[in-house]
């Protein structure tokens, strides 16, 4: 089991997390969303003991942390060193919870991207096979076979369950209940619906197509019309301050006579600031990218 920000074994976490499941209980109670988000998430462990393991892990950590920064302040005998590392490691071990407790829904959104940057040309192979007179069995096995992502992974888990002796029509209803993707649930669904009603399968595909064509479109309009602020504001953050303060910086230099190694790290400084400001930029224009494209 991987638990973020966690380098103990998972047998000593198991074990001292028992101690903590009051604790996790609250945490549920507060946030049910936890449950939901490890099932759709696939990583087969109970929101209980995922919370008390990440609660035990942040306790060794912030007792870790504790004790190294108070040797470090103790030792250059800063005041009250024992009150600021205790602040240090709280907040530092309050962040690692908390990325911890959302470690489910990245993995989920991962999946996600995973399986609907692949949707639309699954379906389009799957349209052609089943047009062909390819039984649908057979489709869902090459699709599983290929490479489409997420899409060839759901694919394969209905490959394992069909051959285990499950019917088909229970196989895509598994699928489409317990899957994070809304497109691929709703394609499930419609493929579903046509299976139990006896409707041709490549029509259904087709309308499906259609349909996530029409929203990749509408996403793709929606994302270009994001991008238009957020490149002014990286032009103007990016560029234009820069600029003025870098006159800034020479004019003032010249008032209060600054010296060479004072400008230097006036000039690294802007730098890094800018550096990071493209790193977050980039970051943040990835994240709103549409999953259909």
């Amino acid at each position: 089991m991987n638990i973020p920000y966690c380098f103990l074994p998972w047998n000593i976490i198991k074990k001292g997390a028992a101690a903590f499941y009051w604790l996790s209980d609250f945490i549920n109670k507060s946030m049910p969303e936890v449950e939901l988000e490890l099932k759709k998430a696939e990583m087969n462990i109970r929101a209980r003991n995922y919370v008390a393991a990440a609660i035990f892990s942040d306790v060794v950590l912030f007792v870790f942390l504790m004790i190294l920064t108070s040797m470090i302040f103790l030792k250059y005998q800063a005041g009250y060193a024992l009150f600021v590392a205790f602040g240090v490691s709280a907040i530092i071990s309050l962040f690692v919870f908390f990325q911890q407790i959302m470690y489910p829904r990245a993995i989920m959104n991962r999946k996600v991207k995973g399986i609907e940057r692949h949707l639309l040309s699954a379906l389009s192979t799957m349209q052609i096979q089943l047009n062909s007179g390819i039984p649908l069995y057979n489709v869902i096995v090459s699709i599983s076979n290929e490479d489409y992502g997420g899409v060839s992974e759901q694919f394969r888990k209905a490959v394992k369950e069909i051959n285990a002796g499950m019917h088909q029509v229970n196989v895509f209803e598994n699928l489409a209940s317990e899957n994070p993707s809304i497109y691929f649930q709703r394609t499930m669904w419609q493929i579903v619906t046509a299976m139990k009603s006896g409707a041709d399968l490549g029509n259904v595909i087709s309308r499906i197509i259609h349909s996530l064509s029409e929203e990749q479109l509408v996403s793709v309009q929606a994302y270009g019309s994001k991008l238009n602020p957020l490149t002014m504001f990286y032009m103007l953050i990016v560029v234009i301050v820069p600029a003025l303060a870098v006159t800034f910086f020479v004019v003032m230099s010249s008032f209060l006579a600054l010296n060479e190694s004072a400008m230097k790290g006036l000039f690294w400084g802007m730098y890094g600031v800018v550096f990071l400001f493209q790193l977050f930029f980039m970051s943040m224009i990835a994240s709103k990218r549409p999953n259909l494209i």
